[in-house]
C-alpha cells in the first residue's frame, strides 16, 4: 500500500492491527501529525456510522444473528464512550 488512500476493501483484508496502523498512517499523511477534533466525539460519530453499516449489511442479506451481536457490541461501546465524554473536563 504505497498510496495514501487505501480502500476499505484493502483494509478489511489486512489483520486488524495492520489495518488500524495503515489507516492512522494515511490520516497522518492527509491531515498532519496532530489529531484534529475531539477523539470521543469522533469515536461516537464512527459508531453511529457503524450501526448504519450494520443495518445496511442486514438489508443486503447478511446473517442477522451475527449482525445483531455486532450491533450490541457497537451500542455498548458507544454508550461507554458517551459516559466518558460526559465526564470529560476538556470539553
Amino acid at each position: 500500500m504505497d498510496t495514501p488512500s487505501a480502500s476499505s476493501t484493502e483494509l478489511i483484508r489486512l489483520p486488524i492491527e495492520a489495518a488500524r496502523l495503515e489507516k492512522w498512517r494515511i490520516g497522518r499523511e492527509k491531515y498532519g501529525p496532530k489529531f484534529v477534533g475531539h477523539p470521543l466525539e469522533e469515536f461516537d460519530s464512527e459508531m453511529i456510522d457503524a450501526l448504519n453499516y450494520l443495518d445496511e449489511a442486514e438489508s443486503c442479506g447478511f446473517d442477522p444473528g451475527p449482525i445483531q451481536s455486532a450491533r450490541l457490541l457497537v451500542l455498548a461501546a458507544c454508550q461507554t464512550v458517551r459516559r466518558l465524554y460526559a465526564g470529560d473536563p476538556a470539553r
